[in-house]
């Protein structure tokens, strides 16, 4: 079905200027931003709002890489606090502060408020090695240790005094306040792995004394679909899942557990050589023993009837509407033929209903298909709502007519039967007197009755046709009332837009979409 864009304009030219227009209530800005991403834009705003938080920001940051604008940074602001990112936090609520636009004053208020706060919960690390390495926090790669520094002198075995040397970064590593892993890899070392804890506002010194390692360092890739695991390795934390870092041990026996609750504890061994990749594929069962008393349940809304769920990569039924999972993360997706899968993660609370509203986006093939059939629909609906007022008109045009020409029928046909019965009459016993009139008389009594006849069937027909045409209105009503809704084949821009603007010469608005 061919899509044009309609835009509708009212404009004013003045020879004098117009006066300021008053500031919107918006928070968030979307002056110059194309159509699609004013709609992306707002998909993100709903995804904030149905608590999906990490799609919600992935959405965001692309409406603001792709426009080159910042629209949603008090949003932002807020997941990113929400989901423990308090560094990235405060440079939002930072970047909101430094050019708020048409931001009302108390989401300003607000939003210094949420920086103060976020900002006394950023601890700082200063991290030393021996040799230049690359440093990771909590599995995410941060820098390198790479200037140096001189930290005093040594005595080698000949007895000669060399600078002591470090390396360290060239500035000090913002993390949320809290327990973190810490860990630094260098060529020819072994790494090395440390649990730490920092408090907000504290500036915290660690060395990382890095040691040779025996041969060539072996490699191990975790990969399980189940999020917010601990992954241990040879009894030592070193992170959760997802994990996107390879970690680097000395070749070896190694072991591997990923360990969550509601879930069995997984372990793999291996021994791995000088070099060796293990590629460790971890599927974790659910416990059936601890799902039963700390289960809490999904409950979906709005996905497309028949849709298939997988959660972390298993089908699930969820008949109901609903499904038991263990507390935690997990990573869901939906399916169903015509319709692209939705995809979100969502944290479940031990013994708590968490409600997900799920709005799917159907293919460009379904999106046409089912374009062109409410297309035919539409036509159908209003062919025949346009028909039957047609009909009806006109019969109730024709009814008005009939009536009024059975009453003349029925007032000549009593004038007639007058004649014939008054005795003062003009036919009143002539055929007995006078053939002539007789005759006159016979062919008027002849006139009337036929008049009455035809009234009468004028009368049915024009109820008949007005009857017919109500049933066709009728039908045309129901048949537009009922037309499929087609909201959820829309395009993503097929959105309605309403501009306004005011210069020195005049001013206008305008409305815009896709019909």
């Amino acid at each position: 079905m061919m899509r044009t864009t309609l835009v509708a304009l009212t404009c004013c030219c003045l020879a004098t200027p117009l006066p300021a227009l008053a500031q919107t209530s918006e928070p968030d800005t979307v002056d110059d931003l194309p159509p699609l991403l004013v709609a992306r834009l707002k998909l993100a705003n709903t995804l904030y709002d149905q608590d999906n938080l990490a799609a919600a920001l992935v959405e965001y940051r692309r409406v603001q890489v792709e426009s080159g604008k910042a629209p949603g940074l008090f949003n932002v602001g807020r997941i990113c606090a929400r989901l423990n990112r308090p560094v990235e936090a405060v440079a939002e609520f930072d970047k909101l502060l430094a050019a708020p636009g048409r931001t009302p004053e108390p989401r300003l208020e607000e939003a210094r408020r949420l920086r103060d706060e976020q900002r006394a919960r950023i601890g700082r690390l200063m991290i030393q090695t021996k040799v230049p390495a690359f440093i990771e926090v909590d599995n995410v790669a941060v820098g390198k240790t790479e200037v140096k520094v001189f930290v005093g002198a040594r005595e080698e075995p000949a007895g000669n005094a060399v600078p002591d040397m470090r390396f360290v970064m060239a500035h000090p590593i913002e993390v949320a306040n809290g327990p973190h892993l810490l860990a630094a890899v260098a060529p020819g070392h072994a790494p090395l792995r440390q649990q730490i804890e920092i408090g907000g506002g504290v500036t915290k010194e660690f060395e990382l004394a890095l040691v040779p390692a025996k041969g060539e360092l072996a490699h191990i890739r975790v990969r399980t679909p189940v999020p917010g695991a601990d992954i241990q390795l040879d009894g030592a934390p070193v992170g959760h899942t997802p994990i996107d870092v390879t970690l680097s041990v000395e070749a070896g026996s190694h072991e591997l557990a990923l360990q969550r609750k509601g879930y069995r504890t997984t372990t793999l061994r291996r021994d791995l050589g000088e070099g060796q990749t293990w590629d460790a594929d971890v599927e974790m069962e659910e416990d059936a023993t601890e799902m039963g008393w700390q289960a809490g349940d999904l409950l979906i809304e709005g996905e497309e009837p028949g849709s298939a769920l997988s959660v972390n990569g298993k089908l699930r039924d969820f008949r109901g509407g609903s499904v038991k999972l263990a507390p935690g993360p997990h990573r869901i997706e939906l399916a169903h033929s015509g319709f692209l899968p939705y995809r979100a993660e969502v944290a479940i609370e031990s013994g708590k209903v968490r409600r997900l509203h799920v709005e799917m986006e159907a293919t460009a093939e379904a999106r046409h298909e089912r374009l062109d059939r409410v297309s035919g629909q539409r036509w159908r609906a209003w062919g025949t709502l346009a028909a039957g007022a047609l009909i009806a008109g006109g019969g109730g045009a024709y009814l008005g007519w009939a009536i009024k020409n059975r009453t003349q029928a029925n007032h000549y046909f009593d004038q007639v039967q007058k004649d014939f019965t008054l005795t003062t009459g003009g036919c009143y016993q002539l055929s007995a007197t006078d053939a002539t009139t007789s005759q006159h008389c016979k062919a008027e009594q002849d006139q009337a009755n036929d008049g009455q006849s035809n009234a009468k069937y004028h009368l049915v027909g024009s109820a008949v046709a007005t009857g017919v045409g109500a049933a066709v209105l009728v039908t045309g009503l129901i048949m537009v009332l009922t037309i499929d809704d087609t909201s959820r084949y829309e395009s993503p821009h097929s959105s309605l837009a309403w501009l306004g603007w005011a210069k020195s010469n005049g001013g206008g608005v305008a409305v815009a979409g896709r019909f």
